[in-house]
């Protein structure tokens, strides 16, 4: 009674054009060491549509340790209200 591939959802990964379609332009990345944590953003709007978003954390080298792989996601930051961040409405 196992779970086969005809039997589970496969998903798809995000693109950058699907993510551009939610009104997003820009990576949030995480690096990967665990003793860094360092994150930083990622313009990726000059980067080619059919990308997806996981295909950029392996490529990533923190700039503070110089570890190499990272998690990468969508900044769903630049969707949120203005006054989230404490800027008057």
């Amino acid at each position: 009674m196992g779970f086969g591939i005809s039997t589970c959802k496969l998903l798809a990964m995000m693109t950058l054009r699907n993510m551009r379609e939610h009104g997003v332009h820009s990576l949030a990345i995480r690096c990967g060491a665990l003793w860094c944590n360092h994150e930083a953003i990622l313009d990726v709007s000059t980067y080619a549509d059919d990308l997806t978003v996981p295909s950029f954390g392996p490529r990533m080298v923190c700039t503070i340790c110089g570890a190499i792989g990272a998690d990468a996601r969508p900044n769903w930051n630049e969707r949120a209200p203005a006054c989230l961040f404490g800027a008057p409405q």
